[in-house]
């Protein structure tokens, strides 16, 4: 006997996924990436002093969880001079 693991139709995600943007509903979006960015922060347990380098990864909503955990009394820069 054996058993074929079925794939995911990855065309009907990425449909709905571009629907999802199309939409503009970015605070729906958001309550989604939010706690995905915050429970990446928390798997890779920084600490306050720390330097954190944000390449490509997106809205920048794991960034601003990155610099709540290495300096949580200070703002987030503005995107533009983050180092």
């Amino acid at each position: 006997m054996s058993t074929t693991a079925s794939q995911p139709d990855l065309a009907a995600i990425k449909a709905k996924q571009q629907q999802t943007w199309a939409s503009g509903d970015f605070s729906v979006i958001a309550s989604l990436i939010v706690p995905v960015a915050e429970n990446l922060v928390d798997a890779a347990d920084l600490h306050a002093g720390w330097r954190v380098l944000d390449v490509a990864t997106g809205s920048g909503n794991a960034a601003i969880a990155a610099w709540h955990a290495v300096s949580p009394a200070a703002a987030p820069p503005h995107p533009r001079h983050r180092c």
